[in-house]
């Protein structure tokens, strides 16, 4: 290597960890804003970080998505050109940094002040049958004041780029939000587009419920969708399922979730959408898994067990499911473009030769 060659070398060095440098400045400023009012919830109602639908339980995977997709996306987001926020005297920049910290304001006016008995009451001026239900209003008011704020600081912040680095959470976090409003305003299986697809649901449950050896009988109703379950022995259990009980919301949810982070992988468009295809495949039989075991667990140990395992655990099925698929699909990606150099030294060998 001569003399010049060495200089470059050491300029694109230097050059790299200047941007990594910026990148890290990026990366742990917004994160640490967005973990502040979670933390803050977390020590002051533990309990409600229990239930995963209508509890606050989504924060915790929206946090954890949000350090998966910069892990997943490290050496893309290194490459980038990345503006140093310290630097920055914009009034865009000190608008990005107020609306990080407002989601942090909302949670001690919640718990210091009188937010959560002015939330109620918004509810019930906006006429949502859900603020009657006080902590159901409450989770969607905020969950969407998070999501909006979030969005907007990101926005402000990295204008459309920060959107991309971080459209995963982002998208998970306003996603949770948008159902839980839907829910609140609309409970039940009011939402009829999204009660449509309880019955192929209910059937399949149904299909491996028999399977199984557990007879299962299914009705429409007017307010729901009937699922009997009897076991040999006689024992029976009776559900009234909603979309939100069916695991609708979930599904969606999680299917645009794997295939947002496909598209980090460095792999061809037909085999992001084939992997996209099955995971949302996957991620209806999880669904399924889920409904079967709630189903046998009533049978066998009560309705009550049955529905602590419903709110408490359900959810664990599709988080399974969407680590296991995208860990097999990044190492299947990576293990492939590993083995692409050792082909072209196998070529150029065979050309000398």
């Amino acid at each position: 290597m001569s003399f010049r060659d060495w200089i470059a070398d050491q300029r694109k060095k230097l050059k790299a960890k200047d941007s990594l440098s910026k990148l890290l400045s990026l990366t742990a400023v917004i994160p640490l804003f967005f973990l502040i009012p979670i933390v803050l919830l977390y020590a002051w109602a533990p309990l409600t970080f229990q239930l995963d639908w209508k509890g606050r339980f989504p924060y915790f995977i929206f946090v954890w998505l949000l350090f998966l997709e910069i892990f997943l996306a490290w050496h893309k987001l290194a490459q980038s050109s990345v503006v140093d926020l310290a630097k920055q005297r914009s009034l865009r920049f000190f608008l990005g940094l107020a609306c990080l910290f407002v989601p942090i304001l909302l949670v001690l006016w919640e718990f210091l002040g009188a937010g959560s008995t002015a939330i109620i009451s918004l509810g019930q001026l906006l006429g949502a049958p859900g603020a009657f239900a006080p902590n159901d209003w409450i989770y969607a008011f905020e969950s969407v004041f998070f999501a909006f704020f979030f969005t907007l600081s990101v926005l402000l912040l990295e204008k459309r780029s920060g959107l991309r680095h971080f459209s995963v959470s982002l998208f998970f976090i306003g996603a949770v939000s948008t159902f839980y409003v839907v829910d609140a305003f609309f409970p039940l299986g009011i939402v009829w587009f999204f009660q449509l697809l309880v019955p192929p649901i209910v059937s399949v449950a149904s299909l491996f419920f028999n399977i199984l050896g557990y007879p299962t009988y299914t009705s429409a109703l007017a307010d729901g969708y009937f699922l009997g379950i009897t076991s040999s022995s006689g024992q029976a259990m009776n559900l009234l399922v909603y979309w939100t009980c069916a695991g609708v919301n979930s599904m969606i949810i999680y299917t645009v979730v794997i295939s947002l982070f496909l598209r980090n992988f460095e792999i061809s468009l037909k085999k992001k959408i084939l992997y996209a295809v099955l995971g949302a495949a996957g991620t209806f039989v999880a669904n399924i898994a889920r409904i079967v075991s709630i189903g046998i667990i009533g049978i066998q140990n009560g309705s009550n067990n049955a529905l602590i395992f419903h709110e408490y655990y359900g959810e664990l099925f599709f988080i399974a499911w969407m680590i296991i698929y995208l860990a097999a699909v990044f190492f299947a990606s990576n293990s492939i473009l590993s083995l692409k150099p050792q082909k072209n030294i196998m070529n150029l060998t065979i050309r000398l030769k």
